[in-house]
């Protein structure tokens, strides 16, 4: 085995090769679980801001419709 491995990676025995091999893979799994719970914090963030919006859209149109209520009727006068 170690001669088939040295074909590979010439210098290096197979555990070494195996160990670093893992822990590359251990480290690309770690930043994905990272960047992974960033996307997800994200989703949080911007559900909550949907539903701010929504609430925000919800008090302007009350207020254009009261602002609608209190003007004046507009009044027809009659030509001489």
């Amino acid at each position: 085995m170690a001669d088939f491995a040295s074909g590979f990676f010439p210098g290096k025995t197979v555990a070494s090769t195996f160990i670093k091999t893992s822990a590359g893979r251990v480290s690309l799994l770690n930043e994905f679980l990272k960047e992974h719970q960033k996307l997800e914090e994200q989703g949080a963030t911007i559900a909550q801001m949907k539903r701010q919006i929504e609430a925000l859209t919800v008090t302007v149109q009350k207020v254009s419709d009261q602002v609608a209520l209190s003007k004046p009727a507009p009044q027809l006068v009659a030509d001489p």
